[in-house]
C-alpha cells in the first residue's frame, strides 16, 4: 500500500483507537495498520476498523486487545468447524 499523500510505501504497525460506547471511552489496542515512513500518516483498513468497533462493543472493558479478540474468534471458529464434521 502506498501513502496517498507522499506516494511512499507504507509500513505495517500496530496502533490503538478510542471508541465511545454509551458515553464511555473504550480503547482498542494492537490494531493492525499501515504508516507512512515520511509523513507518518496512519491508515487502518475499513474491515479492521469495523472489527475493532465490534470488539469494543462486545467486551465489557475499558481496554480491548484486538489481537486477543482475533485469536479468540479464530479459535471459536475452528472449534465450531470441528463439531460440524
Amino acid at each position: 500500500m502506498k501513502c496517498k499523500t507522499c506516494k511512499k510505501r507504507m509500513q505495517s504497525i500496530s496502533t490503538s483507537h478510542d471508541f465511545f460506547i454509551g458515553g464511555n471511552a473504550v480503547k482498542v489496542i494492537n490494531i493492525p495498520a499501515k504508516q507512512c515512513p515520511v509523513c507518518e500518516k496512519v491508515s487502518i483498513y475499513e474491515i479492521i476498523l469495523g472489527n475493532a468497533r465490534r470488539y469494543a462493543h462486545e467486551h465489557n472493558s475499558q481496554i480491548v486487545n484486538y489481537i486477543e479478540c482475533e485469536d479468540e474468534e479464530n479459535t471459536n471458529l475452528l472449534v465450531s468447524q470441528m463439531f460440524l464434521r
